[in-house]
């Protein structure tokens, strides 16, 4: 008795997970068809993410699977979505980059950014995203060549409030002094502990 219930449960369960692949294949035909018939009536083009370029990070407060497209890096499974314009990037870096630690963290700071945030609702001037598995590193690399976006990368975690707020200070001097060259760990080298921690990192 036991052996025949437990059959028809795993017979159940095999119909379910064909329902359930059959609803997916007629909602990804749905999609597909919205998307043709959008992009030929209004002369769009949709932005497909590159599944195979995906990687895990922490936008926010919990890791999610993050996807380049063309034009963005995105997670749009989790809430709230998370959709990074790479079009807004002025330069991005790479933090905790070490051959002892197993994540790293990538700051993209944005266009703007020597414009001082008016409020909350103002656009941020960067963003982070933490705990990338490093075996990630060299991909990230390549796809920001590829985008033609200038990276830099470094050991530890600046203190970028302070940072930009230092940058903003003196923006001519910042300029003369190569920009953001100081980020570049073959010349002088800007870290802090982090924005939580008291060192303070910026141009030198």
């Amino acid at each position: 008795l036991n052996d025949h219930k437990r059959r028809m449960y795993d017979q159940d369960e095999l119909e379910e997970e064909q329902r359930e692949r059959e609803l997916r294949n007629k909602m990804n035909k749905m999609f597909h068809r919205f998307t043709r018939e959008v992009e030929e009536r209004y002369n769009l083009e949709f932005d497909i993410p590159y599944r195979t370029l995906g990687f895990h990070g922490a936008p926010k407060s919990s890791s999610v699977f993050l996807m380049p497209t063309v034009s963005c890096i995105i997670d749009l499974i989790e809430w709230p979505p998370f959709v990074l314009n790479l079009s807004d990037v002025e330069i991005a870096h790479f933090e905790r980059v070490h051959f002892q630690l197993r994540n790293f963290d990538l700051v993209f700071v944005f266009k703007g950014f020597e414009m001082e945030p008016s409020g909350k609702n103002s656009p941020p001037a960067f963003i982070r995203i933490s705990s990338i598995p490093m075996q990630e590193l060299e991909m990230l690399k390549k796809f920001l060549d590829e985008q033609q976006i200038k990276y830099y990368e470094g050991p530890a975690n600046l203190n970028w409030p302070n940072t930009l707020k230092t940058i903003r200070a003196d923006l001519e001097g910042f300029y003369e002094d190569g920009g953001w060259e100081f980020l570049n760990m073959e010349g002088s080298v800007a870290s802090g502990e982090g924005e939580d921690g008291d060192g303070e990192g910026g141009p030198t």
